[in-house]
């Protein structure tokens, strides 16, 4: 009993000494998991998808990698963290070799902060990176405390090699923090007793065991464990009772609760964490130490305090009641501290003061948060600058304010707007436009800041210098103007091996060379002293040349292969000499596959022709105006095939050939099969997008672009989605404000990849939103013509005209002629022939076409191609109808229309007025006294009303018309109501005849049998063709020309004979000899008809043509030399047709010159 009495006095001694405790507050990092917003960086030299913005992408897979510059980056966050820690990835392929061979990583709070060095590494030795791929190593800056939401990473390349890595990653310090006691080991525990309380304190956090009554006699074990027994009949508590903020975990490790029938939980007095599923941990019997882990959120503070409370569970006495630690026993929280937003800055008026050419806003916020994130009286500033400068009318002085006043606002979130001005010094007469005349000026800034105005001023002046014109990629030039006598020097740098063979610096009075007046330093550098004059530099070079790949003649260059195509796009750029090959000729002389773009710098201005050759070209897009030729002013392109594949992505303005044409641009002959892809979607303006078969975009005002005899059967398409890109056109992609594109011959085919891998085609249509199958006007700019453009596709087109395609020729193709050859398209009129395949219209010469507004309309055709028009059996809507065909006054014409029209109908020009003269009907041929054969032709309507002109003239019916004025073609607009159109249709319908017959039964008509036929198939007559008819036809000419050495102008009436045609829509007049070959005709009085040696009719030399007005009244007579084929009105005629030798004496009426005419 002494021994035992002796050891709870020397304990009760210890525990009323203050002790050194063992308790530690841990820091726990946690991963930032926000992607930031990268600003900018160095760009990759590789495929786009290896760019800076992939170092800090969030993703560990993807690589920032390059390999002719050092790598940088700059990003910020949304929000300013304290950065403990950074992970770097490596790459994904040769890391060992790839890794960086140092790098640096700096901050900044605010975005006009200057920039803090957190990091600066050697990749070696124990900061050495992992040299395997995709494998992430950790790096600690635990000694910054400063918070940073701007970062930039900055390295260099080993060897100046290849740099490459996959990811950046930050930790930071989070208010989180784990509080650990250890309660095996007194010798470094600091506690306080006090009564029947004892504090245990970690880094200012206090445990605390309270209880009452006197402890079991081994209350302290002498092992150094501190034990509790009797927890429950002292009534054990332990509590924290100044802990503020959120607790997530309780550990209680390696502890002795013991016996059974008791339990532990832990809590804030109303809300318990978790052990599993249970809200308390229970005791057992086992007496060799256990663990228990509490989980949940419970919020703490000095009310609702951390505790623990013990709770007998079992009936009668428990003894003992151990809570007992042992060896390495501990008790360790989890706490997320109370974290308080930032209140942000606080300016008052006294705080923002402008003093000279500075303002400075100086924060005044107290909180204890803000002045340990920002530091006390943090302060921003914005300075106005204004350095001298010379005088040159085209390029003012300006002032500047630093920083600038966006990224002031950014960081002070004051709002400030700023206005600079400037007036002489000494002068009121302030003005927004900066000076370009020499003087003294002062520069005045307005900062308006919460109503209040901040004036800064500062002093500069414009002084008499002069400027340096320097347009040779490679020179590089100290000073870009300079006062008379600086000395000013030129660097050399060669830009693809070249040397340099004479410099000269010149001037209206200037005139310096290589050793007269500039010094060649040795070194690629050359200095001169600034003449007193504005100066130009002027340079000649030796470019090597491998003949192999590309040779000269004279103005004539030759492509011989790829590499020869790459030092073309190089001379383009860097031979400034050269222009861009303006004025000479560019051949290539072999089939070729290149990646290289021509004019990425400086135009290409030639002529470049492709001799029938295949220029393959593949190119992801890494800018706008992706195309072989990316940029062009002035240029003519010939003869060239294009295929290949450009993935185009989010870039605008891409051509399958031209990407911005500026100037004028001629393409001939040319065909582009190249496939483009886009991710545009229907989101994107279509203005911005601007992809083309062929252009881009055409780039300058009022520039034109020709292209004629061209096809394109490539793709333009969305891999990622059907018809959701708009904007693109099938050959040129946008068009400047006033730009003009004319095509001629070109066939647009690209519905032929229907079946194409899953590649979303566009969905072409013609407004603005949508595609258009020549050339796509953006919000309305531009404008153009089609001549002759047809396009093939399993899409609703609606631009330029609809053709059909077969692998067999054309009706009449052997009557086709000569083409026009274009090269890779041959052209027969209205037929082309590409790749073996027959393209024509789907009406023949019944053009459908669509204006590049997407109106509807039909153009026929009366030339001298046999096309023809088609049959039409179903009915054609259209609103608008032109017939090409010449019309000379009083020339009569035969015609026949597929629709019903009045001659209200008709017009000279499309908005003209109505056009002049008359259609007649055949009626009969007559037979008269002195064997004349009269073809009585009557005036459609009825006299004394308006039938004249509102009779209908029958669809598919023939008519003789006489014009009563010229025309060069005729309009058809349905009256005055332009939009009621018409209904076109050849076949299967009402008056589908297309001849009008007299069979000789009406007495008046009583010789023999006529058809008078319209035709819409071109009709020849020669020993092979039609050779029954010679003799027998007589059609009207369609142009002026000679026949049996006679003049036959346009209206004149042909008997035809062999080699004779007719075109479609005219008519002619067909003799139907009778079944009774030897029939005579009925009249007695009538000459008998002679027979030839082939027993065919002749017929009479000439027929008199009778034109009978609508009141009945002969209103003209004329004749029809059945030999010339003249039809003529002149000449006297008595009422009857009888034609007389001049001009009677009798008095009477009489016909002349197909007029009425009284002889008194």
């Amino acid at each position: 009993m002494k021994r035992i009495f002796n050891f709870i006095l020397t304990l009760t001694a210890m525990l009323t000494m203050a002790q050194t405790t063992w308790a530690q507050e841990a820091a726990v990092y946690d991963l930032v998991t926000e992607v930031p917003t990268v600003d900018d960086g160095q760009a990759t030299n590789w495929d786009p998808a290896y760019d800076y913005g992939n170092l800090v992408d969030g993703n560990t897979s993807t690589i920032y990698s390059l390999s002719k510059a050092n790598p940088w980056v700059e990003f910020h966050y949304s929000r300013a963290f304290v950065p403990k820690k950074y992970i770097l990835w490596t790459g994904d392929y040769y890391s060992f070799a790839y890794n960086p061979a140092t790098w640096t990583i700096k901050a900044k709070l605010n975005k006009t902060d200057e920039w803090t060095t957190i990091a600066t590494v050697d990749n070696s030795n124990g900061d050495q990176l992992p040299e395997a791929d995709r494998t992430s190593k950790e790096f600690s800056i635990e000694s910054n405390t400063k918070a940073y939401k701007y970062f930039r990473f900055e390295a260099t390349r080993r060897n100046n090699g290849t740099f490459q890595l996959g990811e950046l990653q930050f930790k930071e310090a989070t208010p989180k923090v784990e509080l650990t006691w250890n309660m095996s080991d007194q010798s470094s525990m600091q506690y306080t007793i006090s009564g029947n309380s004892a504090d245990f304190v970690s880094n200012g956090n206090t445990m605390r065991y309270t209880w009452t009554g006197t402890p079991g006699w081994n209350l302290w074990g002498s092992a150094g464990y501190y034990l509790f027994h009797k927890a429950i009949e002292n009534q054990l508590q332990v509590t924290f009772p100044y802990l503020t903020g959120k607790v997530t975990k309780v550990e209680i490790n390696n502890i002795n609760f013991s016996p059974a029938g008791m339990s532990l939980s832990v809590s804030n007095g109303t809300a318990n964490l978790k052990n599993g599923n249970s809200d308390y941990f229970a005791s057992t019997d086992d007496t060799s130490g256990s663990s228990v882990t509490f989980t949940g959120e419970i919020d703490v503070n000095t009310s609702n305090y951390l505790r623990f409370t013990f709770v007998k569970t079992a009936s009668g006495n428990v003894s003992n009641q151990r809570f007992d630690f042992m060896n390495n026993g501990s008790i360790k929280v989890t706490l997320v501290k109370e974290q308080k937003a930032d209140l942000g800055h606080t300016f008052t008026s006294s705080s923002i003061t402008a003093s000279g050419s500075m303002l400075t806003a100086t924060c005044t916020s107290t909180d204890a948060d803000h002045v340990a994130l920002y530091g006390a009286s943090h302060h921003f500033t914005l300075t106005l600058n204004a350095a001298d400068g010379m005088a040159e009318p085209s390029r003012p002085v300006y002032a500047t304010i630093t920083p600038a006043v966006s990224d002031f606002n950014e960081d002070t979130q004051l709002g400030a707007t700023c206005t600079v001005e400037y007036a002489p010094q000494g002068s009121s007469s302030w003005t927004t436009s900066a000076p370009y005349v020499a003087g003294n000026y002062t520069a005045r800034a307005t900062v308006r800041i919460n109503s209040t105005n901040y004036v800064l001023t500062t002093n500069f002046s414009v002084i008499e210098g002069h400027y340096i014109t320097n347009d040779y990629p490679q020179f590089s030039v100290n000073k870009t103007g300079a006062m008379a006598g600086e000395n000013i020097t030129v660097t050399f740098t060669p830009k693809m091996g070249e040397s340099l063979t004479t410099l000269t610096v010149t001037g209206d009075n200037t005139s310096l060379s290589i050793g007269s007046g500039i010094t060649d330093n040795g070194d690629n550098t050359y200095t001169f002293a600034m003449p007193n004059e504005n100066v130009t530099l002027g340079a000649t070079f030796t470019f090597p040349m491998n003949a192999d790949n590309f040779a000269q003649d004279g103005d004539t260059y030759t492509i011989k292969n790829a590499d020869g195509w790459n030092y073309f796009c190089q001379r383009i750029q860097y031979d400034a000499n050269l222009d861009g090959f303006s004025g000479k000729t560019v051949e290539l002389a072999a089939n070729i596959s290149v990646t290289t773009m021509a004019g990425m710098v400086h135009p290409f201005k030639g002529t470049f022709d492709g001799k029938g050759n295949t220029l393959t070209f593949n190119r992801t897009a890494d800018a706008m105006y992706t195309a072989p030729f990316q940029n062009t002013d002035g240029a003519t392109i010939s003869n060239l095939h294009v295929t290949g594949l450009i993935e185009g992505g989010t870039n605008s303005y891409l051509g399958g050939l031209v990407g911005s044409a500026n100037g004028n641009l001629t393409i001939r002959d040319c065909h582009v099969s190249t496939q483009i892809s886009t991710t545009f979607d229907s989101n994107t303006l279509s203005a911005n997008v601007g992809i083309g078969g062929f252009v881009g975009l055409l780039s300058s005002h009022y520039n034109q672009c020709h292209i004629t005899g061209c096809v394109f059967d490539g793709l333009i398409y969305n891999p990622n989605t059907w018809n959701q890109t708009y904007g693109c056109g099938g050959f040129i992609g946008a068009m400047s404000q006033y730009g003009y594109a004319i095509l001629e011959d070109c066939l647009f085919i690209e519905g032929q990849y229907d079946n194409n891998g899953n590649k979303c085609e566009l969905l072409w249509g013609y407004d603005n939103n949508k595609n258009s199958t020549f050339f796509h006007r953006s919000n309305n700019q531009g404008e153009g013509t089609l001549k002759n453009c047809f396009f093939v596709a399993t899409h609703f087109l609606k631009q330029g005209s609809p053709a059909v395609e077969s692998a067999d020729a054309p009706d009449n193709f052997a009557h086709f002629g000569t083409p026009t050859d274009h090269g890779f398209l041959k052209v027969y009129g209205h037929t082309m022939v590409f790749d073996g395949k027959y393209y024509t219209p789907t009406y023949g010469d019944l053009v459908e076409t669509y204006s590049y507004s997407g109106e509807k309309s039909y153009i026929i055709e009366y030339d001298d191609m046999p096309l023809g028009i088609k049959d039409v059996k179903t009915k054609q809507r259209t609103n608008y109808l032109r017939y090409n065909r010449p019309f000379t006054r009083d020339k009569a014409v035969t015609i026949m229309l597929p629709f019903d029209f009045t001659k209200n109908d008709i017009r000279r020009g499309e908005y003209d007025n109505i056009s002049e003269g008359k259609f007649y009907e055949f009626a009969g041929i007559e037979e008269v006294p002195f064997n004349m054969w009269i073809a009585v032709m009557k005036e459609v309507g009825v006299e004394g009303s308006n039938e004249t002109t509102e009779t209908t003239m029958k669809a598919n019916t023939p008519y003789l018309f006489m014009p009563g004025e010229d025309a060069k073609y005729l309009y058809f607009t349905n009256g005055d109501d332009y939009y009621q159109g018409f209904d076109i249709f050849t076949e299967g319908y009402e008056r589908g005849n297309k001849q009008t017959e007299y069979d000789g039964s009406d007495g008046t008509y009583s010789w023999n049998k006529w058809n008078f036929k319209g035709t819409y198939q071109p009709r020849y007559w020669s020993d092979s063709e039609n050779s029954e008819e010679i003799g027998k036809v007589y059609g009207f000419a369609g142009a002026t020309k000679e026949v049996d050495e006679q003049l036959v102008v346009a209206g004149d009436f042909v008997r035809v004979k062999s080699g004779a045609k007719i075109r479609p829509t005219s008519c002619y007049l067909e003799w139907v000899k009778p079944e009774d070959s030897e029939q005579e005709p009925n009249s007695a009085s009538a000459r008998r008809m002679t027979r030839s040696a082939s027993n065919e009719v002749e017929l009479p030399q000439r027929i008199t043509v009778k034109l009978v007005g609508a009141n009945g009244e002969t209103t003209s007579i004329g004749e029809i030399d059945t030999k010339t084929g003249d039809v003529t009105f002149d000449g006297w005629y008595t009422i009857d047709g009888v034609r007389l030798s001049g001009k009677p004496s009798k008095s009477g009426l009489y016909i002349n010159n197909g007029r009425k005419v009284i002889i008194k």
